[in-house]
C-alpha cells in the first residue's frame, strides 16, 4: 500500500496540472481557523455560473492524517460562503461532496479520489447557484433546522419524542427534569402509556420531572434556510391555520407559565419528524402602560415580534421507532414479559444479553445488596455498591431505557412465590440464577403442583467456572428432577463428584469472617458462558419451545487441573467453549 506522504504527493502533482494548488503553511492555517487536519490546500478554480458566467472562487481541501484512506473534505472560502449562502449540501462551509460512513475511497488511486472530490464540488456550487438542485433542501432539512444561524441561541439539547402514533388536536406535553450532572433532558409527549410510565420511572429513581403543557402547530412546510424563526413568523403560521386554532394559540400564550413549548411536523422521505420552538418569557411590565393592561400575546405580536424563537429537534425514542432505528423495520411482534430472580454475576449480566431483545417488562427479584467484593464480575459497578441489587440493576436499566418497565422484588424468590405467584405466572419466561438447589428444587415442586405455570430457565455456574449450566424447564414436560442423581448432584458437572465430595477447600474459598465464602470465577468466564448459551436461551423464548432440555458448557478446565481439582468424564473428553445439549 501506498505511503500517506507519498499519497498526498501523487495527488497534488496531479490536480495542480489543472489547478492553482498551493499547500498552506502553519501559520496560514491559523490564520483562517482551520487547525485540526493534517494538510491543507488553497484550491483557486472556476465556476459557472447563470448566463454562462464564470467566476473565480478558492476551495480549501483539508486532509486527515490517513488519507487515502479516508476522503479529503472540502470548505467554501469565508468571502464567497458569506455571499452565497444558503446552498443545498453546504453546511458551515463545507461542501458535503461524499459519506464517508457509506462510501470507501479508492486508496489505490488517490489523486483520482481528489480529482472526484473536488469535481462534485463543484457541480454541486453550480446547482445550488443556479437553482437547479434546491430540492434537496428537503432531503437534509434536519440538517439545516439544527444549524446555528448568527448569533442566535443553539438549539435546545437533550430533547427526546416519546410519540407513538399521530398527533391529534392540542394532546401533546412536555416533561423536563435535570439530572445530578445539571443537564436539562425535554420529553415531548402526546400523554400515553410511554409518558405514564417514564413519569412513574424518574420517580422511582429520585429524579424530580416537571410537566409543562405545549401547543402543536400541525405542518409547516418552511422552504429553504436560515431557520431563524422570529415570534411574527409563527404568529403568522397560526393565522394560516384557521380562527379556531388561532384563538386556541393566543389562549395558550396568554397563559402565565413559561417557557412556552410549541410544535410542527413534516413529513421527509415519507418520515414524519417533529419540530420544536421555545418562546421565552414574554414580559407585560411595560413603560406607558397600565400593569396587567398588556397580554403575553400583545407582547409577542409587538414589541418582541421580531425574537428568535429557540428551535428543538426531539429525537423519536418511542420504542416503535428504536425498533425502525436498529432493525430497519418495525418488530411487530410481541415483547416478553420475564422474571429474573437473582441479579447477582450470572444474573445482572443475563440482563445485558436479554436487552437485545424486545423485552416488554423486567420483574427483578434479589434480597441481597451489592457489595464491593461482588464488582469485579457483576454488570454494576462501584456507584450500586450497598443498594438493593434489584434496586440498583432497575435504576441501571432505566438510566439505558427511561421508558422500561421494571417492577422489583426485595426479598427472596421463595417469599415471593408463596405471596405473589401471580407476579410470576403473568410472565412470560422465568429465569433462576441463584445456585441452590435447595430453592430451584422447591420452586421446580411448586410447578408440580400447579402453582407455577410458566417455563422456567436455571442458570448455575460450577467453581472457577470450569462450566456453565443451563436447564430449561416447561411444565408440560418437567423433567427437572431427571438430570440430577439420588444425591442431588447434576449429571453432566464438569468437575466431578468425589472433588465436590473431598475438596470443597479448594471448591470454595473464605475470607476471615462469618458467611464470607464465595465460589470463585471471573468476570470474562461470566460472559464467555452465557454469550455460548444464549442464542439457545433466545431461541426457545422466540419459538415457545414445550420441551424441556439442558445445555453444559466447558470453561476454562486447564485451571482446575492445575488447582489438582479432579473433572468429571465429561470435562476430561471434551475441550474449553464447547457447549454440549441433553
Amino acid at each position: 500500500m501506498m505511503d500517506f506522504t507519498d499519497a498526498r504527493k501523487l495527488a497534488f502533482e496531479y490536480n495542480s496540472k489543472n489547478n492553482p494548488i498551493k499547500i498552506l503553511s502553519p501559520e496560514e492555517k491559523l490564520e483562517l481557523g482551520i487547525t485540526f487536519p493534517y494538510e491543507v490546500w488553497e484550491l483557486e478554480t472556476e465556476i459557472e455560473l447563470t448566463n454562462n458566467r464564470q467566476e473565480t472562487i478558492l476551495l480549501y481541501i483539508t486532509f486527515d492524517f490517513d488519507f487515502p484512506l479516508s476522503f479529503p473534505k472540502i470548505y467554501l472560502s469565508e468571502e464567497f460562503y458569506e455571499r452565497s449562502k444558503y446552498l443545498p449540501h453546504v453546511t458551515n462551509r463545507n461542501i458535503c461532496v461524499v459519506d464517508p460512513d457509506f462510501s470507501s475511497a479508492n486508496f489505490e488511486a488517490p489523486h483520482i479520489t481528489v480529482k472526484k472530490c473536488i469535481e462534485l464540488a463543484k457541480k454541486i456550487l453550480q446547482d445550488g447557484l443556479k437553482g437547479g438542485n434546491l430540492k434537496d433542501f428537503e432531503d437534509e432539512f434536519l440538517s439545516y433546522w439544527e444549524h446555528q444561524y448568527h448569533n442566535e441561541e443553539q438549539l435546545v439539547r437533550r430533547s427526546y419524542s416519546i410519540l407513538n402514533g399521530p398527533i391529534t388536536g392540542r394532546n401533546v406535553g412536555v416533561v423536563y427534569y435535570q439530572d445530578k450532572f445539571g443537564l436539562f433532558s425535554f420529553f415531548v409527549h402526546n400523554y400515553n402509556d410511554e409518558y405514564t410510565q417514564l413519569k412513574e420511572n424518574l420517580k422511582n429513581i429520585g429524579i424530580t420531572a416537571v410537566d409543562y403543557p405545549a401547543f402543536y402547530l400541525g405542518t409547516w412546510q418552511l422552504e429553504k434556510p436560515p431557520f431563524h424563526i422570529e415570534y411574527k413568523q409563527i404568529i403568522e403560521l397560526t393565522k394560516s391555520k384557521g380562527s379556531d386554532i388561532f384563538r386556541e394559540f393566543k389562549k395558550f400564550i396568554n397563559k402565565s407559565d413559561f417557557p412556552k413549548f410549541l410544535f410542527f411536523s413534516r413529513t421527509i422521505k415519507d418520515i414524519e419528524y417533529l419540530f420544536g420552538l421555545v418562546v421565552g418569557t414574554l414580559d407585560t411590565n411595560r413603560a406607558g402602560f397600565q400593569p396587567n393592561h398588556l397580554k403575553h400575546f400583545d407582547i409577542m405580536a409587538s414589541f418582541d415580534s421580531h425574537k428568535l424563537a429557540q428551535r428543538m429537534l426531539p429525537v423519536n425514542i418511542a420504542s416503535k421507532r428504536l425498533s425502525m432505528r436498529t432493525e430497519g423495520k418495525i418488530d411487530e411482534k410481541e415483547g416478553f414479559d420475564v422474571v429474573i430472580a437473582g441479579i447477582g454475576s450470572v444474573g445482572s449480566n443475563l440482563i445485558h444479553f436479554l436487552n437485545s431483545l424486545k423485552i416488554d417488562n423486567y420483574n427483578l427479584i434479589d434480597f441481597d445488596d451489592l457489595n464491593i467484593d461482588n464488582i469485579g464480575r457483576h454488570l454494576l459497578g462501584f456507584f450500586s455498591t450497598g443498594l438493593n441489587k434489584a434496586l440498583a440493576m432497575r435504576d441501571h436499566i432505566l438510566l439505558r431505557s427511561p421508558l422500561q418497565k421494571i417492577s422489583t422484588r426485595t426479598s427472596s424468590i421463595v417469599n415471593v412465590v408463596v405471596k405473589e405467584p401471580q407476579l410470576l405466572n403473568e410472565a412470560d419466561f422465568i429465569f433462576i440464577a441463584i445456585g441452590k438447589f435447595n430453592q430451584e428444587s422447591w420452586i421446580n415442586e411448586q410447578v408440580k403442583l400447579g402453582i407455577l405455570k410458566k417455563p422456567i430457565f436455571y442458570l448455575w455456574v460450577e467453581p472457577y467456572l470450569a462450566g456453565g449450566h443451563v436447564l430449561y424447564v416447561h411444565p408440560e414436560d418437567n423433567r427437572f428432577m431427571q438430570y440430577f442423581d439420588s444425591n442431588t448432584m447434576y449429571k453432566y458437572n464438569i468437575i466431578s463428584n468425589e472433588s465436590y465430595e473431598k475438596q470443597e477447600s479448594l471448591l470454595k474459598l473464605q475470607e476471615a469472617g462469618c458467611n464470607t465464602t464465595y465460589t470463585p470465577y471471573s468476570a470474562e468466564s461470566v460472559i464467555s458462558f452465557l454469550a455460548a448459551v444464549f442464542p439457545s436461551i433466545k431461541y426457545t423464548m422466540h419459538n415457545s419451545e414445550k420441551k424441556s432440555w439442558c445445555l453444559s458448557w466447558i470453561g476454562d478446565t486447564e485451571i482446575v487441573t492445575k488447582l489438582g481439582i479432579q473433572l468429571s468424564g465429561i470435562g476430561l473428553k471434551n475441550r474449553p467453549g464447547q457447549l454440549l445439549i441433553y
